[in-house]
This record gives structure tokens, sequence and C-alpha cells, in this order.
């Protein structure tokens, strides 16, 4: 059975096509996306805390930078205080425009030159519709943070579709004198506040109090938004019909390509000619990889060839602890985007699988962490920090333990 798409009326057309979009217009997006990327590149801000995001210091004065700055009156205000800086840094790593380095001991945030150029020559019209890509196909609540999800971890389409549900055409009023809590999903925040950027609600403020945060006293979609979002709900029923169709298999999109609406949104934004893609960076490392391998306070080091896969390295560490090797296990990573790769042992459902990853292929860079996963019922957490790549060495054929302190525990 197919879905139904909804009418796109000859008035909300009318509103598409007659939308000019600047650096202010439909909202401040493009503005105060600049204006955290020229942020990040004049300063040397550290990827703070485990979440890896902006440090404290440097909100207030990136807040001042925005078209509408907030005003909190928190005492000790995160990022996630800061809604609209949440969102856009939310939309700067699903493009992987930003990115965090390592310098000697210290993460910083980086912007990605190759990328920036890339993003540089677009024009305003593609560069608003390839971070709305970036919203709904691209980011994950892993990048600003929060817990993510194993099914459906990249692109926030359905959480948005729940949110601008939520608005409805009547919007979201906060009577006065109520606690916001009671009509405002504080989860939602950075939501209301990235659909408030790309012009689609107008929020009205509501007064700002000590300790309450961003305040809102009423919300409502505008034209252009529900223009936009009936046209975003009829790309996504088109795409699901055409994956329900036997016959007829869905097109592969390039996993970070920007172009996913193009083709529909065309008739109405011409303008949108070029897309955004990122260039393919995996890349092999060559070299002898040495891990500093931690069960709780022991730990093992452990060197190994590039060409070492994840399965070998598991019988390394197991052998390390002297574990029999009888369960599963699993890998985690952070990608270039701050999203979760899982590695899993070949018996389990979801590839990719250790046996066919090498060390080598891993974007991993000395700093870089792993977590391994041995036996899902005791539930063994060892930590993987990798300390060095050396060139590499015609003799060590194999992963190999050169240094151990602390007793193992038993296995059972």
């Amino acid at each position: 059975m197919l879905i139904k798409s909804p009418e796109l009326k000859p008035s909300a057309q009318q509103a598409l096509r007659s939308q000019t979009i600047s650096e202010l217009t439909p909202g401040s997006l493009l503005h105060d996306f600049a204006a955290l990327l020229d942020f990040v590149a004049t300063r040397e801000l550290t990827a703070t805390g485990k979440q890896q995001l902006l440090p404290l210091a440097a909100l207030e004065e990136l807040n001042s930078q925005m078209a509408q700055p907030l005003n909190l009156g928190l005492k000790r205000a995160v990022q996630k205080s800061y809604p609209h800086i949440n969102g856009l840094f939310l939309l700067a790593r699903a493009t992987g425009l930003l990115r965090v380095v390592r310098h000697d001991e210290t993460l910083l945030w980086r912007l990605d030159e190759t990328a920036l150029s890339v993003w540089q020559s677009l024009n305003h019209t593609e560069q608003y519709f390839t971070l709305l890509e970036a919203y709904l196909y691209h980011a994950s609540v892993e990048m600003i943070g929060e817990r993510g999800r194993w099914l459906n971890t990249l692109g926030l389409l359905g959480d948005c579709l729940m949110v601008w549900q939520r608005i409805g055409e009547q919007g979201i009023r906060v009577p006065p004198g109520k606690k916001q809590d009671g009509y405002i999903n504080s989860a939602w925040l950075y939501h209301f506040a990235l659909l408030e950027l790309f012009g689609l609600t107008h929020v009205k403020p509501g007064e700002a109090q000590a300790s309450t945060g961003w305040s809102i006293a009423e919300i409502q979609q505008t034209p252009f938004g529900q223009a936009l979002m009936t046209l975003v709900l009829i790309c996504a029923a088109e795409s699901l019909n055409r994956l329900m169709e036997i016959d007829l298999e869905e097109e592969e999109t390039p996993p970070h390509s920007f172009t996913k609406l193009q083709a529909q949104f065309q008739a109405y934004f011409p303008d949108w000619q070029r897309g955004f893609a990122l260039a393919k960076q995996e890349t092999f490392q060559e070299g002898v990889f040495q891990f500093k391998v931690s069960l709780g306070k022991i730990w093992r080091r452990i060197i190994t060839p590039a060409t070492t896969t994840l399965d070998e390295l598991s019988d390394a560490i197991l052998e390390s602890v002297n574990f029999d090797n009888d369960h599963l296990h699993c890998f985690e990573y952070k990608d270039r985007f701050g999203v979760t790769v899982r590695v899993n042992y070949d018996a389990m459902e979801e590839p990719p699988y250790s046996s066919e990853v090498r060390v080598g292929e891993l974007p991993l860079a000395p700093g870089s962490t792993l977590k391994y996963t041995f036996d899902f019922g005791d539930n063994w957490e060892f930590q993987l920090v990798l300390e060095s790549i050396a060139p590499p060495d015609k003799k060590l054929k194999h992963a190999r333990i050169v240094e151990s302190r602390g007793k193992a525990p038993q296995q059972y």
C-alpha cells in the first residue's frame, strides 16, 4: 500500500517561489552559521568533555555575535542552554565543516579546509538547502552530546516532523504566569531554535527570568515554513513509496552528499544548481599502531601492524588477560562527525564485521580511543587509547603484547 503524499496548494507553491534566500531571510540561519564558522576559524577552541562540545567560556561571546542574541540570565550556562548555538553546532558537525583534531595532548575544534572551500563556493540558496539536508538526513543527537540511537542514527527528519506536528497550524502559546515546561518540551529546544533559524517558524520571546534559560511566549508556523515542510513531506513519501515497490530500488546517494532534495526543490528554487559533498577520506594508514588497553585499573600495551583485522586485535586483547575467546564482541569508535560506529563480531546481524575491518582503515590518530566490549552477558569493557603510529615494520606480522601492568581478573 503506497503512502499518500500531501498536496502542495497553489498558495504554497507561490510562497516557495517568492521566497528570497539571503543571510537574514527567511531566517538568520546563514548569518549565524557564518558567525559560528568565523568564530572557530579565529580562535583556539578546545573540544570540551566526553561529549566534545564548545568550551563554556566561549559561549557568551559567540551568543553576542548571533543576529538575535539570547538574554538567558543563567549563572552557569552550558552549550544546550543556547539552543541556537547548539543547533548551529549540530549542522556544522553534520556537514563535516567542523571537526576535532589533536594538538599535542589537547583536542581542538578546526574547520575542514577542503570542505570549507567547497562551502564558500556555494550561493546562499545552495548553502541554505545544504544545511536543511544536513539537519534532516545527516545529523545525529550524538553530535551535540546526547545519547544516540542504534536504529536510524543519522538524520533527524522523524524528530523534526514530530516537533512540527506538535507546533501545529495553531501554534504553541505559553499563557502569562504559566511555567514554560508545561507547553514547551525542553528536550526539543534545539529543534525549535533550528526551525526559527531556517525561518520556518516565528518565535515570540517571553520575559527573561533568572534560571529559566531561553524563554518562549509563542511559536507560530510561517506560511513559508508550512509550504516548505509540505514539500519535505512529499519528498519523504515519494522516497518511501519507491522503497515499497518490489521492482524498483531506491537510488543510492553518496553517504556524504547533500543533494537528496535537489531534484524536487529546483522547480521552486532554481538557484540550487551545485550540491555540497565531502571528499571521500577513507585512506589506509600504514604503520605500527601502539595501543594502551585498559580494563579497570589494569592495562596492557599492544603493538600491531595496520593490516591486522579487529578480530585479530580482539584475540590479542583476550590473550593479554587470559580470557577464553568463546563469546561475542564489538568495537566502537567515533567517526569524524562525532557519531559512534560499531564494528561487530561476524556472527552478529549488523555489519561492518571485525574480520573485515583492518586497524589501518579506522580514522584514528594518536590520542584516539576505541571501546572493546567482550561477552555481552558479563559485559567486559576495555578502553583502547592509540598512543602512537610508528613506521611499518616488516618483521611484525601480528599483534604483540609488549607490556603488562596489573593482574587480570577471573573471567568466570
